[in-house]
């Protein structure tokens, strides 16, 4: 029953992760097909679709190197939190507050904290391949 449940949880941690990379991957090419219009500013377009290019990668590169996934967490954390400050503080925040307003903030703040959760993971990931390894033969 253990096994079956510790199974599901990684499983769910694959998905989660690979999640988050193909939204961010979806957010990169969604900056990179705004590029051709007059109101966007093709610097920040380019800056913004290479950084959720970089955090996608780097989340997947934790199933070859978890240091990878922790860089990837960490940067996708506070890349989200950046945003969710500027969802609050942004353009619309001269208009009547209202709920709708609301709902950019608590999505960012959830993608960030999914990040944690994900650097959490491959700090585990980490510390058990290192305390698994083979001693060394002296």
């Amino acid at each position: 029953m253990i096994n079956l449940l510790l199974k599901v949880e990684k499983t769910a941690q694959k998905i989660l992760r690979i999640g988050i990379a193909i939204y961010l991957l979806i957010a990169a090419f969604s900056h990179l097909s705004t590029i051709n219009k007059p109101e966007s500013s093709l610097i920040n377009n380019i800056l913004l679709a290479l950084l959720a290019f970089l955090i996608a990668i780097l989340l997947l590169a934790h199933f070859k190197s978890p240091k990878l996934g922790i860089a990837g967490g960490i940067l996708g954390t506070i890349a989200f939190l950046f945003i969710a400050v500027l969802s609050l503080f942004g353009p619309h925040h001269h208009q009547e507050p209202s709920l709708h307003h609301l709902l950019p903030f608590l999505e960012y703040l959830i993608l960030s904290s999914t990040c944690v959760m994900l650097t959490g993971i491959s700090i585990k990931e980490m510390i058990r391949k290192k305390i698994t390894k083979p001693f060394p033969k002296s």
